[in-house]
């Protein structure tokens, strides 16, 4: 077994992370599926607003006939000006959250796609580009909301023959001077089948190698102890393996706080290595924390060199079976455009020309 050595800028401490259940249900679109020509169904969990027709379709199509699926095997479709919508809960009334999706067209016919919390609508594109043989558009949507439940619309409006894909539907809460992170807490896969593993498909925002995948914590059977700081899920990472991704808008010069929970299933001793850009942040053995205590946080001090760079977790031990643990990944400081700038973000291509939608706004019923 590797030695334990936890580097000198690692310190232990509190998360501002949601505690409790999923906010959304579903979030992948994989709970159920009609393999019936062409896929036409109601989704689980989720309303068919009326107009249209509603579904869920695998690679193999038809509406699903370009780009690749941004997470495990299913997205859902829409076709026609209509949309989908479901009740989320458990919101934190005047705290800025962030709503995440990923989103394409099929081929044909033009379609716009608008965001709606409380009736309040929170974002709108106008056209969906079509992905092509590119990965699926992202979209980030920052908003505070004043209540703590509220509906979530995905309204649709189509010209001609037009269907809208969507994918990895994913809200976390946070704070000011946070950089972007796609799915920074593993909820947007939803619950996976026993015993977790999503490798080798896809798991949105991440790229992994080895075993990796999620679990429900405290349901296991990898995620079998203590008590996760963000919502339901969490990544595991099992045997030699990795989870990363590359951040994007970083200010050369800037010190950011890179900060995540971590813990290893029971009985293991899984040996943790974060990177940043190729800078070693953290290495250590994890050991597990133990039923009802919390997860362990560390965070990092990283100067960025370059205006991206990937952040990455190893699992590096080789002696027996090992599974590590991660949840609630967050990145502080400042990032392109400022925090402070009183310019709406839609001015700005920051992902694959995709704009990440308002700056901020307040919503309620």
């Amino acid at each position: 077994m590797k030695s334990s050595h936890l580097s000198s800028l690692v310190l232990i401490c509190s998360t501002l992370a949601t505690m409790g259940a999923t906010f959304i249900k579903n979030p992948s679109f994989e709970e159920n599926f009609n393999p019936a020509f062409p896929g036409y169904s109601p989704i689980n969990q989720w309303t068919a607003i009326p107009g249209g027709n509603t579904g869920v379709n695998e690679a193999g199509g038809p509406f699903h006939d370009n780009s690749t699926i941004p997470d495990r095997a299913r997205v859902a479709i829409h076709q026609g000006s209509g949309g989908i919508k479901q009740t989320i809960s458990g919101l934190q009334p005047g705290r800025e959250h962030w709503l995440q999706f990923r989103y394409n067209k099929r081929n044909g016919g033009q379609m716009g796609l608008r965001t709606i919390f409380g009736g309040v609508e929170i974002d709108n594109i106008p056209s969906i580009p079509l992905a092509g043989t590119n990965a699926y558009h992202f979209r980030q949507v920052p908003f505070t909301p004043s209540v703590e439940s509220g509906e979530l619309e995905f309204r649709t409006t189509a010209t001609g023959d037009a269907t809208a894909l969507m994918d990895a539907v994913t809200i976390v809460a946070r704070g000011p001077d946070q950089v972007l992170v796609q799915n920074p807490s593993f909820e947007a896969s939803g619950v996976v089948g026993f015993p977790g593993y999503i490798g080798p498909a896809a798991m949105s925002g991440w790229t992994g190698t080895g075993g990796y995948g999620v679990n429900v914590s405290g349901a296991g059977p990898f995620a079998d102890n203590g008590v996760n700081p963000d919502q339901d899920s969490v990544a595991f990472i099992q045997n030699i393996g990795s989870l990363s991704q590359v951040i994007s808008n970083l200010v050369v010069g800037q010190t950011y706080k890179i900060s995540y929970s971590c813990n290893a299933r029971s009985g293991n001793f899984p040996y943790l290595q974060v990177t940043m850009g190729g800078d070693l942040l953290n290495q250590e053995t994890i050991l597990q924390v133990g039923a009802g205590t919390p997860y362990l946080r560390r965070t990092n001090n990283w100067a960025a060199t370059a205006t991206a760079a990937t952040l990455r977790f190893d699992q590096l031990e080789t002696l027996g079976d090992n599974t590590l643990l991660l949840d609630d990944v967050q990145i502080e400081g400042i990032a392109l455009p400022p925090c402070q700038t009183t310019v709406s973000v839609e001015r700005f291509d920051l992902f694959s020309n995709q704009p990440i939608g308002p700056s901020t706004v307040n919503v309620g019923l």
